[in-house]
């Protein structure tokens, strides 16, 4: 939970990574101006709380850093699955084990995975809701 409300963590694979070198450096289109193109090996996360979620199910579009749900791009590799743990204090851990990145792997300008083919890898972060809140970032009240 954070801050009392239930939190929904999803992960998938064939996401997108707005965040790169590529596209943060481009004049144009800006970050939350992209188009995204699915990228096979690109593991995307999307947190929020239950309100942030049925608030984004009323709006047209898709999650992107620039959403209401805290969203990007974490790893690379195939088949995620992801569990939230509470960390209290508007905190919640969000962790995921998935398949490691093949040596071959499409990382679509997105940075240079240590290959780890065949090994199942954990990968992890908290999520601090109360900071986001402060900055007026994703988790912000709108």
């Amino acid at each position: 939970t954070s801050g009392g409300e239930a939190t929904v963590g999803l992960a998938t694979d064939g996401g997108f990574c707005y965040n790169s070198h590529v596209h943060n450096t481009q004049e144009r289109p800006k970050l939350c101006d992209l188009a995204p193109t699915p990228c096979r090996a690109a593991l995307d996360y999307t947190v929020g709380t239950f309100t942030q979620w049925a608030a984004f199910m009323e709006e047209p579009g898709l999650a992107t850093p620039c959403s209401r749900l805290m969203h990007g791009t974490y790893d690379f590799g195939s088949t995620p699955s992801s569990a939230l743990i509470d960390l209290s204090g508007g905190r919640v851990a969000f962790l995921t084990v998935h398949g490691g990145a093949s040596g071959g792997a499409e990382t679509c300008s997105c940075g240079s995975p240590k290959p780890r083919p065949g090994q199942l890898v954990l990968s992890g972060f908290p999520v601090d809701f109360s900071t986001a809140r402060a900055r007026g970032g994703p988790a912000a009240e709108r």
